[in-house]
């Protein structure tokens, strides 16, 4: 079964399937030897995606396996990404249903009150005092590790995602907050990912359409001068409400809408009962786990820690 799964002879041959995966199985060994103890899938995740030990220390990888963890880097990126954008629209939809917000203006004046609260930020206040206050700016990748050792619960990726779909359960309002919160997080670190000859394509994919780490990251500065409520109706306008529409029309398949608001006679106007609350998609990552696990090439113990079978 070893030889169906992978061959490490390939692991740097990642433009074909076998390669691709063999890379990323060596990667999931490495981080288990490299931290010389068993960790759980979380763990396993993080440590692909930052190629770090638990203790902070470098994992180093072959070019084939570092490339296949830099892509998956930015998969956990779109995926915190895609939380938080879908918590906004669930958040406007909530507002939609209990006839607090009649009009895209009404939920901005929502939005705006909601996230000038502490730190005491002014409703005037430039966009950037806001997003300067959500997280720290990152210029490096070193200065990304800083802050996640300092302040994992606002810096960690899967962190923040799993804060935000906790928060959903208790508040809505909470999770809007940490989800505006996460999505400047993402476009603080933009002059470091950028400006990495490992991250600067790989944060182009999605262009405008699919709203990119790259074109989101831009939006940001483009207002960063203007009033925070400037930024929430441009965000609302095209961002959520107007990229709703044109996916739910492109993905219309003839008989059932997938329509979630529109606008009615009496201005915005919900189609569903019950606003939308997203949750973290799981990747194939378990999936695979299992499949080494059955194949002897990893054990799991009643904890369900991972490690590498010896020899």
């Amino acid at each position: 079964m070893q030889a169906v799964l992978f061959d490490f002879q390939q692991i740097d041959d990642i433009r074909s399937p076998m390669g691709r995966r063999s890379a990323f199985i060596y990667a999931i060994t490495q981080v288990l030897q490299s931290n010389r103890s068993p960790l759980s899938l979380e763990e396993i995740r993080d440590g692909l995606a930052y190629r770090r030990t638990r203790k902070g220390g470098s994992i180093d990888l072959p070019p084939g396996p570092r490339e296949v963890t830099d892509y998956w880097f930015i998969l956990q990126s779109r995926q915190l990404q895609r939380i938080a954008l879908e918590v906004a629209m669930g958040w406007m939809e909530e507002k939609m249903q209990g006839d607090d917000c009649a009009s895209i203006e009404d939920v901005v004046r929502a939005a705006t009150k909601l996230l000038t609260k502490p730190p005491k930020i002014q409703d005037s206040s430039p966009l950037l005092a806001l997003v300067r206050s959500s997280a720290r700016l990152i210029s490096t990748e070193q200065e990304f590790f800083v802050a996640i050792d300092d302040d994992p619960e606002r810096h960690d990726l899967q962190s923040v995602a799993s804060c935000i779909v906790d928060l959903l359960g208790e508040s809505f309002d909470e999770a809007f907050r940490e989800s505006m919160r996460a999505l400047f997080l993402l476009s603080n670190c933009d002059a470091w990912l950028r400006s990495d000859s490992r991250y600067k394509d790989l944060i182009l994919r999605g262009g405008a359409m699919r709203i990119s780490l790259r074109y989101w990251s831009e939006t940001v500065a483009k207002f960063q001068h203007a009033p925070i409520s400037d930024f929430l109706r441009y965000f609302f306008e095209s961002l959520i409400f107007s990229q709703h529409l044109a996916v739910a029309t492109n993905r219309f398949d003839g008989e059932s809408s997938r329509l979630r608001f529109t606008f009615g006679e009496e201005g915005l106007e919900s189609l569903v009962d019950e606003p939308w609350r997203p949750g973290i998609t799981f990747d194939h990552l378990y999936a695979l786990l299992q499949l080494l696990v059955s194949s002897g090439v990893l054990m799991i113990d009643d904890k369900e820690r991972y490690e590498c079978v010896s020899g």
